[in-house]
């Protein structure tokens, strides 16, 4: 609902996300320092938001980041909305899987 009303130009749920998406950046970017990815990827709710959430966010990050750490990264939303964790899962499992054939048939 809070998308909703910031997508309808809503003064009060665009601050909301303002506030709470500088808070979410400012983890971001000191994730960004400590591991140094090659892109963030937000997924659930949050991005039925679109771009009134991740604008913020990327200019926050790139604020706050040691210049270093923050140069080529992808920071965007994920594709599947609230199925991205699942999806994730499963990229991970047949990941496993696929290792796992690929190792016990050359052992043969």
């Amino acid at each position: 609902m809070v998308a909703q009303a910031a997508n309808a130009g809503d003064v009060l749920a665009l601050e909301v996300i303002r506030e709470a998406m500088e808070c979410l950046s400012i983890g971001i970017a000191n994730l960004i320092t400590l591991f140094d990815p090659e892109a963030v990827i937000l997924s659930g709710r949050v991005t039925f938001a679109g771009d009134i959430v991740l604008n913020p966010i990327k200019e926050t990050v790139a604020s706050r980041s040691i210049n270093v750490f923050r140069q080529d990264i992808h920071i965007g939303l994920a594709t599947h909305g609230e199925r991205a964790t699942v999806m994730g899962a499963l990229a991970l499992i047949l990941t496993e899987v696929l290792k796992l054939n690929l190792v016990s048939s050359s052992e043969r």
